[in-house]
């Protein structure tokens, strides 16, 4: 009987939170030409400009495998996971917020709905992008591209957790936003995008050991390139902050709940 319970809680909380992505779906295509592919575009400029500098400039770059392409994306798309899952998470609150009126939808449920629209379209894109190599190019397929969802989910789940963080501390202070954004600008850079972390000294390789993202571009290059593993990914560290960032956002919108519900800003 609490079994059923639990499922019938589950199964009702899962189609709020449909209802919310499709939503979201819409309100994109309607604000935006693009849609929710309007949430591509950083990461798709990023990729594209980074591999036309390094294939015409002809930079030196330590990668994996025969293109260029392929290996930005394995660096940039799970960085962009966080970023989108961290904005579209705070975007969804203010897209609907009107909703918050029926005391059955929460601020977290409008959270999650953001995180899981990012996910899935960036993750439509990382397929689309395998998929295209494989078939034109000829390129070896993944070694577990299934598996390389795992550091993208957790990057969104952190994205989730600084969402909720973000949200409660701009029901304050208003330009909080602004201070986050520029923090958080150059983490790109600082988490392999255009290199492996084995191409450093030690002593730098333990000062990027303390960026988490730094651990989910390993993991996911290790995931896809059958000839890559990484020795730098410590699982205890890189879930521990998944956990730790989660659980702290969770509490945060718990405890504050009614604060975003009723926030105008």
């Amino acid at each position: 009987m609490a079994l059923t319970a639990v499922g019938g809680s589950f199964g009702h909380q899962a189609r709020i939170i449909f209802v919310c992505v499709r939503r979201i779906v819409h309100l994109k295509s309607r604000d935006t030409p693009l849609g929710v592919l309007s949430n591509l575009i950083e990461p798709m400029a990023t990729i594209a400009m980074l591999t036309l500098v390094f294939t015409t400039v002809k930079l030196r770059v330590p990668m994996l495998g025969d293109y260029v392409m392929l290996f930005l994306m394995t660096g940039i798309l799970p960085i962009s996971m966080f970023r989108n899952g961290a904005q579209q998470s705070e975007g969804a609150v203010r897209q609907l917020k009107r909703n918050l009126v029926l005391p059955q939808i929460k601020p977290l449920d409008l959270m999650i709905s953001g995180v899981i629209t990012s996910m899935l379209t960036i993750s439509t894109l990382f397929l689309f992008v395998t998929i295209l190599f494989w078939l034109v190019y000829n390129v070896e397929w993944p070694q577990n591209i299934v598996f390389c969802a795992i550091p993208a989910v957790c990057n969104g789940l952190i994205g989730l957790g600084f969402g909720c963080i973000n949200l409660v501390i701009k029901s304050w202070f208003l330009y909080w936003g602004t201070i986050f954004g520029i923090v958080t600008a150059p983490i790109g850079l600082l988490s392999g995008m255009f290199y492996t972390v084995d191409r450093f000294p030690q002593k730098i390789q333990d000062i990027l050991y303390y960026n988490p993202f730094m651990h989910s571009t390993e993991l996911t290059r290790t995931f896809f390139y059958k000839e890559y593993t990484s020795e730098f990914f410590d699982p205890l560290y890189y879930y521990g902050w998944t956990f730790t960032a989660l659980a702290v956002g969770l509490v945060c919108e718990r405890v504050f709940r009614y604060r975003l519900a009723m926030d105008r800003k």
